[in-house]
C-alpha cells in the first residue's frame, strides 16, 4: 500500500484546486452575485407589497451552484378564505401586478398561448382570468385552476432592477378537521434573469 507523503498531498491538493478555479471558477461570478442582490431586492419589495389579504411564505432559490434557475428567488404569495369573489380576485390581481411593472399576461393553461399586453386588453385579461377561477372557486372537491401569467420588469424610484413573473391560479382546498373546503388563490412569484 503506496502512503502520500504531505508534500504529495499538497501537489495534489493544489493540482484539484487549480482545476476547479480554471473549470468552475468555484463560486458565483460577480454577474451571479449581482443579479441574486437585485432578486433577494425584488422578491422581498413584492412580498412586502402583496395585496390585502395575502401572506407571503419564505423566499428560496439563488443559491450557488444551482439547479437552473441561476440567481433567481422565489416566494409564494396566497390567500385564503371562504368568500373569495373571482371577478374581483382577478382585477385585484391584475392591477397590483401592473403596479409593480408586469406588461404582459399570458394564459398558462397549456404553456403555448400567446403573451399579451395588458394595457389596452384588460378586459380580455379579466375574461381569460375569470374563465379558470370563477370555476376553481366553487369546486366542490379539492383541486386548482390553471395559472394565468404576468410578466415585466420591476422598477424602484425609475430604476429597473429586473425582470419578474408572476404565476397566479385559484382553487379550493381541504381544512384538517373541518367538512367544508377553503378557497384560495396563490401567486407564485419569481425573478427571471438568465
Amino acid at each position: 500500500m503506496h502512503v502520500m507523503r504531505g508534500s504529495q498531498r499538497s501537489r495534489i491538493l493544489l493540482l484539484v484546486m487549480a482545476a476547479c478555479v480554471t473549470l468552475t471558477g468555484c463560486g458565483p461570478s460577480p454577474a451571479f452575485t449581482a443579479n441574486r442582490a437585485k432578486s433577494r431586492d425584488i422578491v422581498t419589495a413584492v412580498a412586502d407589497a402583496a395585496p390585502k389579504g395575502y401572506v407571503a411564505g419564505a423566499v428560496f432559490g439563488g443559491e450557488w451552484p444551482n439547479e437552473g434557475r441561476g440567481p433567481n428567488l422565489w416566494v409564494n404569495i396566497k390567500r385564503s378564505g371562504v368568500a373569495i369573489d373571482a371577478a374581483t380576485e382577478c382585477r385585484r390581481v391584475r392591477e397590483w401586478a401592473v403596479r409593480l411593472g408586469a406588461m404582459r399576461y399570458q394564459d398558462g393553461n397549456d404553456g403555448s398561448n400567446p403573451v399579451l399586453p395588458i394595457a389596452g386588453h384588460e378586459e380580455q385579461a379579466q375574461e381569460t382570468c375569470m374563465k379558470w377561477w370563477r370555476p376553481a372557486l366553487t369546486a366542490t372537491v379539492d383541486s386548482g385552476g390553471p395559472v394565468l401569467i404576468y410578466t415585466g420588469t420591476y422598477s424602484r424610484e425609475g430604476q429597473a432592477l429586473g425582470p419578474f413573473s408572476i404565476e397566479a391560479n385559484a382553487g379550493v382546498g381541504a381544512v384538517a378537521g373541518q367538512a367544508s373546503l377553503r378557497q384560495w388563490v396563490n401567486m407564485f412569484v419569481t425573478t427571471g434573469f438568465e
